[in-house]
């Protein structure tokens, strides 16, 4: 009977005492054990003693897994957990935008991503641009975050026509082609943030010129009623004589002054003798 598949071996004498390794299989012909890996450090010679643990192997397990979910070198696996998740990332945004790496520039407004080849020529022309994700010395420097729009495409040797950024592109600089109409939500996004700085500007400029209007008038305002307060604020009492008669004494008592000029009248004694 296989009583040693998918259990532990673990080495009690020898070379490669106190190592364990799983075991993936066992021929009952001729006692033959496979174990899981590259096996132990040195060779198990004859009159080693071993145990058979009845514990699944770490070493076992790991190949299980990967086994279902796939690993990072299964290039064209379908059925596997990784492979289905590799596929859904490259095909989630089919047709919105496409990830690639610089791997030539030929100059200013041409560079080559051997990942992104065969599509049919003029496939991203006038329909994507180039986004600048991440410049490859991973400092953030010019180009990175910028964006251009695509004007040629071929297929055979993913070369791409470009508007120039502002400093070249380099080997390894990473790239997204970005369909024209998700690339028009930056352009609309960045108009709206230029109107809304010219709103501000202009309301800043006609709110400035309206408090000057305004300062302006409370200023004529002021000073009219500085001028009528002064004229209130009334001069030194004065005083008049009745020397002939009441009406000849008229002037000296109530016409203090010519018109708009005129004090105020703060008391009147009359001294009638």
């Amino acid at each position: 009977n296989d009583f040693i598949s998918e259990k532990t071996l673990l080495i009690m004498s020898g070379d490669a005492k106190d190592e364990d390794k799983g075991a993936t299989s066992f021929d009952n012909s001729d006692g033959k054990v496979t174990l899981q890996g590259t096996g132990f450090s040195a060779q198990i010679k004859a009159g080693t003693i071993y145990r058979v643990l009845n514990i699944s192997s770490i070493e076992i397990d790991v190949a299980n897994i990967d086994a279902k979910i796939g690993t990072n070198t299964d290039p064209t696996g379908t059925t596997t957990l990784f492979a289905w998740l590799a596929k859904l990332f490259a095909h989630g945004g089919q047709g919105l935008v496409y990830y690639g790496k610089v791997t030539q520039v030929d100059d200013a407004t041409h560079f080559r991503a051997a990942g992104l080849t065969g599509f049919g020529n003029d496939y991203f022309a006038n329909t994507y641009r180039v986004y600048v994700v991440r410049d490859a010395a991973g400092g953030g420097a010019a180009p990175q975050g910028e964006m251009q729009p695509c004007s040629d495409y071929d297929s055979t040797d993913g070369i791409f026509t470009h508007t120039a950024f502002t400093a070249d592109l380099a080997v390894d600089d990473e790239v997204l082609l970005i369909h024209e109409r998700v690339a028009e939500i930056k352009d609309l996004i960045d108009r709206l943030t230029a109107a809304r700085a010219g709103y501000l500007d202009e309301l800043d400029f006609d709110l400035q010129g309206t408090l000057a209007a305004i300062a302006a008038y409370i200023d004529t305002e002021v000073a009219a009623i500085k001028t009528q307060t002064d004229k209130l604020a009334g001069a030194a009492p004065g005083v008049g004589t009745a020397t002939e008669n009441w009406n000849a004494a008229e002037a000296d008592i109530v016409s203090i002054g010519v018109n708009d000029t005129k004090n105020k009248l703060h008391s009147l004694v009359v001294d009638i003798s």
